[in-house]
């Protein structure tokens, strides 16, 4: 096994630096990423926790229309800042949105959106 290893090394080695940061990359995408498995029992494990919160009154639905009524908001007034820069003549930078910059509780990420399949709501999955 080390015989190959070493070979493969040697061949990897000889490869353009572009060509080996690129097989660099995938090999450290291969080495973070959960197999299909562990990704649905993460995610199931996330869900669990969310709805436990939900049980406990530690976490409130917001109803899918408030949020997206506040992404737009946030997207349109970002939209309107960068216009009302280039019409006075400043540079526009390539930075995010000023909401996306500025740092949120983690614990305000984790609430739950309420569509007509969420938890609680009126046929919704959960009675």
């Amino acid at each position: 096994m080390a015989a190959k290893i070493e070979a493969l090394e040697a061949k990897v080695l000889e490869l353009g630096i572009e060509d080996r940061a690129r097989l660099a990359g995938k090999l450290i995408i291969s080495l973070d990423a959960p197999e299909e498995e562990e990704n649905l029992r993460l995610w199931v494990a996330e869900a669990e926790r969310r709805l436990q919160q939900l049980r406990d009154g530690k976490a409130k639905e917001i109803p899918a229309r408030d949020v997206f009524r506040r992404a737009r908001a946030a997207l349109t007034l970002d939209i309107l800042s960068r216009q009302s820069r280039v019409k006075a003549g400043r540079a526009v930078s390539p930075k995010p949105p000023r909401t996306a910059r500025r740092a949120v509780p983690t614990d305000n990420l984790n609430v739950p959106v309420t569509t007509p399949f969420s938890p609680g709501a009126p046929g919704g999955w959960l009675t």
